[in-house]
């Protein structure tokens, strides 16, 4: 993750200096893997946590948060990325002696038609495609749009990202393939045929 993603994601975090392995060491004989952890220039934590839906309680995160803290004996920033639109019950835990806070980054409530208009210039244009657009690519399947499904939303995104010069077209394409998967019904999975909608490509 460069400094244009953590823009684009909205965290309010310094420079990133290195990617982390996500290996969560734990007290117990066995390790968690986290979604995604980095290493900010002020020696902070930023972990990232993908969900498709409101988390219900935040006491997984929080186990997290401490065996990274523990383990890196660093400060922790945890940023939940939801995929919907919906608030999520609460972003922080009070269990007394602890207090827990995550920041919310909600995708689903971003503008999806917007996104949809960037890309399509962005393709007709033929510029260069930076780490924001090739983000705006792989989340708009989960981005608000009144007019297209969600798996028509993706298989575009699939066809932009596979029509893309080589190096920025892998990193969409891992992008889109790794996010959509596990939240788009089987029978309808990045599904490329029989789509009515127009793509961003078009």
């Amino acid at each position: 993750m460069d400094d244009a993603a953590v823009e684009w994601y909205g965290i309010d975090s310094p420079p990133i200096g290195q990617v982390l392995a996500p290996n969560v060491p734990q007290v117990v004989a066995h390790e968690s893997v986290a979604d995604a952890v980095f290493q900010a220039d002020d020696g902070r934590i930023v972990h990232l946590e993908f969900q498709s839906t409101p988390e219900p309680d935040l006491y997984r995160c929080l186990g997290y948060a401490s065996a990274l803290a523990s383990g890196h004996r660093a400060l922790v920033q945890v940023v939940v990325v939801y995929l919907s639109g919906r608030q999520p019950a609460s972003v922080t835990l009070d269990a007394y002696s602890i207090r827990f806070t995550v920041e919310a980054v909600l995708i689903g409530s971003r503008d999806g038609e917007a996104a949809e208009e960037r890309l399509r210039r962005l393709v007709t244009s033929g510029s260069e495609w930076t780490a924001a657009d090739l983000l705006d690519l792989a989340y708009w399947p989960f981005m608000q749009h009144p007019r297209k499904t969600q798996s028509a939303r993706a298989a575009s995104a699939v066809k932009t990202a596979a029509a893309l010069p080589r190096r920025p077209g892998l990193a969409a394409m891992a992008l889109v393939v790794a996010l959509t998967t596990p939240f788009i019904s089987c029978g309808r999975k990045l599904r490329t045929g029989g789509v009515a909608d127009e793509p961003p490509d078009a």
